[in-house]
């Protein structure tokens, strides 16, 4: 059981960077760097890059790092799946959401092949972002469940109707903020509204498909802040360890709105940082996932195990 708690959580870790890998692969334009699946240009590895391809080496690099690390997850996530399965009668519980597991991976998989060969359409991206994320969120809940059967006692606290609620709407808001944060990126909307609160002196151009796409991030990720806001004040008559919990989901939330608007600033002011700053956004967001879900595990589950303490 050990060994199988070091597995996902190493899944766990490895799935975070595939996400922000794959964020990386949508801002430097590297989707169709490999046009077919899943070799690349017919080749294992296609290195040195050819000028007739029409990509520079940093491009293919990352998208066909991409595709490699999500084939080293597949295993590990198989790897958990079986080991999990062996020990289903000694833990009950444990086998059910690395089998989910296994289950989003077919289907990210399928979306991959399916991204790649409708050239990258935004919605397609999106798509595929969103089942990572739900890849990320059953992997959490895996390690969850193994980590509470590990564990020495649990304890399943009671926390308040409101507080509840809150969690599951930060969890959702993020998600839907984080979809169309990937359409915006894709579709090069980032920069079409500059400045803050309006876009270019409108709340929502009517007619400009990028301005409203953007617009619409930009709303979910204020009902995401009232969310973690209206959380923190529902954990006032909560536990300390949701009170806890509470803060560093506002901390965390706090952090990814200062640095969207960093990120909205950045194409007015220095334009070199842009795409750095788009990964590490996604990157800071997904974090909230993380929290949120880990949260839902709490509530659910117990406070049981190390990593959710």
């Amino acid at each position: 059981m050990n060994k199988l708690l070091k597995i996902t959580s190493l899944a766990m870790v490895l799935t975070y960077a595939v996400i922000v890998i794959g964020a990386a692969v949508r801002v430097y334009d590297a989707g169709l760097s490999c046009p077919d699946w899943p070799m690349c240009y017919g080749k294992a590895f296609p290195f040195p890059v050819e000028e007739s391809w029409g990509y520079t080496n940093w491009q293919v690099f990352l998208e066909w790092f991409h595709r490699l690390l999500a084939a080293v997850l597949g295993f590990l996530i198989l790897a958990v799946a079986v080991l999990s399965f062996k020990n289903r009668k000694t833990h009950k519980g444990i086998f059910m959401w690395p089998l989910i597991t296994i289950i989003i991976l077919f289907l990210q998989v399928k979306l991959g092949m399916i991204t790649v060969l409708l050239s990258n359409i935004h919605w397609t991206v999106a798509i595929h972002l969103g089942n990572a994320m739900l890849l990320f969120a059953a992997l959490i809940v895996s390690r969850k469940k193994i980590a509470i059967a590990l564990a020495s006692n649990n304890e399943i606290i009671p926390a308040p109707k409101k507080f509840k609620i809150n969690v599951w709407a930060l969890f959702i808001s993020t998600f839907i903020t984080m979809l169309l944060g990937a359409m915006v990126s894709t579709s090069h909307s980032g920069g079409i509204c500059g400045g803050l609160p309006l876009c270019n002196g409108e709340f929502m151009p009517k007619g400009d498909f990028q301005a409203m796409l953007h617009m619409k991030h930009r709303i979910f990720a204020l009902i995401t802040l009232i969310v973690s806001l209206s959380l923190f004040f529902t954990s006032k008559n909560a536990d300390a360890v949701y009170k806890k919990t509470a803060k560093g989901l506002n901390i965390i939330v706090f952090g990814q709105v200062i640095i969207g608007i960093i990120l909205l600033y950045s194409f007015s002011h220095y334009a070199w940082a842009y795409k750095g700053m788009s990964v590490f956004h996604l990157a800071w967001g997904t974090l909230i996932i993380l929290a949120s879900v880990g949260a839902l595990c709490k509530l659910r589950y117990g406070v049981g195990g190390s990593f959710h303490k």
